[in-house]
This record gives C-alpha cells, structure tokens and sequence, in this order.
C-alpha cells in the first residue's frame, strides 16, 4: 500500500494533493486507467495526420514524438496504437518514462540518440513556445511552431523558425529545409 498522489494541473496552476487513504497498486492502476478514459473524448487525431506522416516517411525522413505526459506510459502508448500513429513513428517517448520534461535538454537528447540524428539535421514541431520551441532551439534544432494546434504567443520565448498554419505546411517546411 502507498499514500495516494495525484497531481493536478491547468495551465496556470500546478497542485499536489496528498489524500491521507492508503491504496494498492492495483487500486492506483484502476484509478488512473479509469481517469484515463474519462479524458478520452478530449484525445483526438487531426484528419490529415496519417497523411502528413506518411508523407514524411516517404522522403525517407525518421519520426518521433516527445510529449510532456502525466499518465503512465502504457497508457499513452496504447493510445498512439489505437489511433494508428505507433507504427509511423521510429521514437515516441513520454516524459513521465523519461522523468524529464520539456524543455529540459535531456528528453529531446534521448529522442535524437535513439533517431541516430544529430540536432542540427532536425526540425522540432511543437505548439508550446516556452517548452517545445526553447527546448529544441537550445540544443541547434531547427524549429516549427504548430499554430494549427495552438496559437501560442509567449512574448518571454524564443520565436520560433517557422510557423505551421496546418499539418501540410509541415511539408513546406520540410522541403524548403532540403534545398
């Protein structure tokens, strides 16, 4: 038995409550898998997202996906099954496998080593200026802001290289970063 943990956050306010029960880890695995598909609904898949990494795969490109994630990884993992992108990617890891968190170097590091690729040769597509954009930057990635996703305009981060206004203009981007 431990003492149950739960963090709670929004995106301005990041909580620990410690609820004074016991529960077992089976106990604690039902909880968070019962939680987990509560948030269902919220998870889902661009339409053009099957497209955009087929697309990129075709040019011979290698994919991964580094996410900020509180859930257990399983978890996550059998989500990217379930809507079809597991198997298009080379690499997704979870900062809550990791135990870092964007934009800490180490998780993007750990991305790139087990892509083979070396930072300047990548480009980084998040939505989130402060931990995506700084993140990648810091280590020479090229970076792209997914404004399709979330329009995010902190004036403390660092711009990024180029603004997606859709998934397919991740493919613009690609290519120009070929010539």
């Amino acid at each position: 038995m431990k003492p149950f943990i739960r963090l709670a956050t929004s995106p301005c306010l990041f909580t620990i409550i410690v609820v004074g029960i016991e529960v077992s880890d089976e106990g604690l695995e039902r909880f968070l898998e019962a939680e987990h598909a509560a948030w269902q609904p919220a998870r889902q898949l661009a339409s053009t997202t099957h497209a955009l990494l087929d697309a990129l795969r075709e040019r011979g490109l290698k994919l991964g996906l580094v996410s900020n994630a509180f859930d257990p990884p399983s978890l996550l993992h059998r989500d990217l099954e379930h809507f079809g992108v597991a198997s298009r990617l080379d690499v997704a890891l979870f900062s809550s496998e990791v135990g870092r968190r964007k934009p800490d170097p180490a998780i993007f590091e750990q991305a790139l080593g087990e892509l083979g690729v070396e930072p300047a040769r990548a480009l980084f597509v998040g939505d989130t200026l402060a931990t995506d954009i700084a993140g990648a930057k810091a280590l020479g990635m090229h970076t792209c802001q997914a404004v399709w996703f979330r329009a995010d305009d902190d004036p403390e981060a660092p711009e990024p290289d180029f603004q997606a206004f859709t998934q397919m203009d991740v493919l613009t981007i690609v290519r120009r970063l070929a010539e």
